[in-house]
């Protein structure tokens, strides 16, 4: 068990810092004002999956845990899990294109026009991730990570080889992207027909109880998501739309996308122990003393990492990026510090998330959210555009201590 604890751990870790790579790779490589392009196309992208279900993904981690050994049965719940997403992909698809043409609503019309051509890709992340999550549930972690490898490599390679062949690098980020995603996908289908012998498209509802589970969980996992990712989404559209200035907005998003990859310790433990969190659901004493031991665990470990970090994220910075984006250098070290106490909120949902208890995780978010983004506003009004990482520290501070008072109370009483 812990061999294979460690290696989901490194897979995680591994293909997540190879996404994290690419995007410094490509904010390198375009322009800066390019590069603002970009952050504002991904943070519509991501209010788009939240609104296909996105967060629903880990419903069918949970239900197939649950009847791991019956091939049969799981891949009934894959298969009632992909209706659920591909109807809410294709309405927030539909509705996505409807209001952009009638209302224009995004000021960066470069950043309008691209996401329409993207826009269903949402689909195509959503289905990919299906799979990923239909491996892990049955508990096949050495799958689960060779497969988040394999997208991590074939979508970066691509996307890279894309922006120096063509003469816009920026054209080259947004074919890239879309060939990436779509090679991805095909060959997911073909592992687990050769796995399994399951032909990834069935429409019918075999177990009328398990979807009516299954939906009452993407109600509560879409709503969760909806104040967790979506209105922290909002962040980099309230800076492109406060400043107008792509250069701001790119810089912002570098910002966030380092919290991130501050984060990837903490998410790589929490992905790792999902299975695991899930057959702990009724042993409720059992399964806080492990949140206590994984923390005691890993909160010193990162917080030497963190401090490493803010020795050399000076000169780091300057080999990633020579002069551009100059005002990250202001920014980093206040972002290091916040991302020590994420590791609580990380640790804390992915326990609310793998027991099934998503109105909790929904009560969290939604103070957690909303908190954030009213104080990224209000420092924007009364303060200068280097000081919202104080905003984020702030917030995450606060979120650490919510999140295990709700854990405590949700364990323990």
């Amino acid at each position: 068990m812990i061999q294979d604890i460690l290696t989901r751990m490194s897979g995680i870790f591994i293909s997540r810092l190879l996404t994290f790579i690419t995007s410094l790779l490509v904010a390198r490589m375009v322009s800066e004002e390019d590069w603002g392009h970009i952050g504002l196309i991904m943070s519509y992208f991501s209010l788009l999956l939240v609104f296909s279900g996105n967060m629903f993904t880990r419903a069918i981690v949970t239900y197939t845990a649950q009847v791991k050994d019956d091939i049969a049965s799981t891949g009934k719940i894959l298969f009632m899990g992909n209706r659920l997403n591909i109807v809410a992909s294709l309405i927030t698809i539909i509705l996505g294109y409807a209001i952009l043409q009638l209302f224009n609503p995004i000021s960066d019309k470069i950043a309008e026009k691209t996401l329409m051509i993207i826009m269903p890709c949402i689909l195509i992340v959503i289905l990919s991730q299906n799979i990923i999550s239909y491996f892990q549930g049955r508990g096949d972690l050495k799958y689960v990570t060779m497969l988040e490898l394999f997208r991590s490599i074939v979508i970066s390679s691509i996307v890279i080889i894309s922006i120096n062949i063509f003469s816009e690098p920026f054209h080259g980020w947004i074919s890239g992207r879309i060939i990436g995603l779509i090679i991805v996908l095909v060959l997911f289908m073909v592992i687990l027909w050769i796995k399994f012998r399951i032909h990834f498209f069935h429409w019918s509802v075999d177990n009328a109880e398990i979807y009516a589970k299954m939906k009452k969980y993407f109600l509560w996992a879409f709503i969760s998501a909806f104040f967790s990712v979506a209105v922290r989404s909002l962040d980099v559209i309230i800076i492109s739309e406060f400043y107008h200035d792509n250069t701001l907005t790119g810089i912002f998003k570098l910002g966030i996308i380092f919290f991130t990859a501050f984060g990837l310790f903490g998410q790589s433990i929490t992905s790792a122990l999902y299975h695991r969190f899930a057959q702990l659901e009724s042993k409720t004493d059992m399964l806080y003393r492990l949140s206590l031991k994984i923390k005691l665990f890993s909160i010193p470990i990162y917080s030497v990492i963190a401090i490493i970090l803010l020795v050399l994220s000076d000169d780091l910075l300057s080999i990633l990026f020579n002069d551009k984006y100059y005002l990250l250098h202001e920014v980093i070290k206040v972002i290091i510090v916040a991302s020590i106490f994420q590791i609580y909120i990380f640790i804390n949902g992915g326990i609310w998330s793998a027991i099934g208890d998503m109105k909790l995780n929904t009560q969290f978010f939604t103070v957690y959210s909303i908190t954030y983004i009213i104080f990224l506003i209000f420092t924007m009004i009364k303060f200068e555009f280097v000081m919202f990482p104080y905003a984020i520290l702030a917030v995450t501070i606060f979120g650490a201590i919510y999140s295990e008072i709700l854990l405590r109370k949700r364990l323990l009483s």
